[in-house]
C-alpha cells in the first residue's frame, strides 16, 4: 500500500498556518540524493502531519515533486514553477515561505518570483543556503474566489547527477495566515 501524504491547515486561534507535511515512508533515501539534501544550518523540522481545517485543504498544484525527508526535516522540490492553492482569507494575509534554491548545481544565481493570483509580490535572487521570505498580501490581491493561487517561479533549474528531475526550489514550509 502506498503512503498517503495529507496537506491542510493548522488553526491556532485565529491564525491559519500551512506547512509541508513530514513523511518518512515512501520518501527518497538520503544516500540516493545526498547532493540534494538541505544546506547546513537548516534547523530540524518541528512539523507534524497536518489535518484539514474547516476552511478547506491546501492544494499543491502543478510543478511539485513528492515530499522528501531525513533527520533534518522535510522538503518538497518544485521544477521551474510551483503553484499552491490557499483559502482566500478576506482580510490582509501574511505569506511566509522557507526553503532553498540549488545554487551549487546552477551556473548562475536564478531570479525567483512570488505571486498571488497572478500579481507579483516579490522578485529576488535567492541567497546561498536556506532562507525565509515574508509578505503582507492585501485583500484586493486575494480576490473574490474561495481560493487564492500562490505561485513560485525560478528563472533556472538544474538536475543533480543521477536525478532526472529539473529542480528549481525546495520548499520547507509555507505559512498563510491573517496578518497581525
Amino acid at each position: 500500500m502506498r503512503p498517503r501524504f495529507r496537506f491542510g491547515f493548522i488553526v491556532p486561534g485565529a491564525r491559519v498556518a500551512l506547512f509541508v507535511a513530514l513523511a518518512s515512508s515512501g520518501c527518497r533515501k538520503p544516500e540516493e540524493d545526498a547532493d540534494l539534501l538541505p544546506p547546513p544550518g537548516l534547523a530540524p523540522s518541528a512539523m507534524s502531519p497536518i489535518v484539514t481545517s474547516p476552511m478547506g485543504a491546501l492544494h499543491f498544484g502543478q510543478g511539485w515533486y513528492p515530499v522528501e525527508s531525513n533527520a533534518e526535516g522535510s522538503w518538497r522540490w518544485m521544477g521551474q514553477v510551483g503553484e499552491i492553492r490557499v483559502p482566500t482569507l478576506r482580510t490582509k494575509a501574511l505569506l511566509q515561505i522557507v526553503g532553498w534554491a540549488p545554487l551549487e548545481l546552477l551556473g548562475t544565481a536564478p531570479t525567483m518570483r512570488v505571486s498571488v493570483n497572478g500579481r507579483e509580490v516579490d522578485h529576488f535572487v535567492p541567497p546561498m543556503g536556506h532562507f525565509k521570505k515574508e509578505y503582507r498580501v492585501p485583500i484586493d490581491i486575494q480576490g473574490e474566489d474561495q481560493e487564492s493561487a500562490v505561485r513560485l517561479e525560478t528563472s533556472a533549474t538544474a538536475s543533480a547527477p543521477g536525478d532526472p528531475r529539473d529542480l528549481g526550489y525546495a520548499l520547507v514550509s509555507i505559512s498563510w495566515a491573517n496578518a497581525p
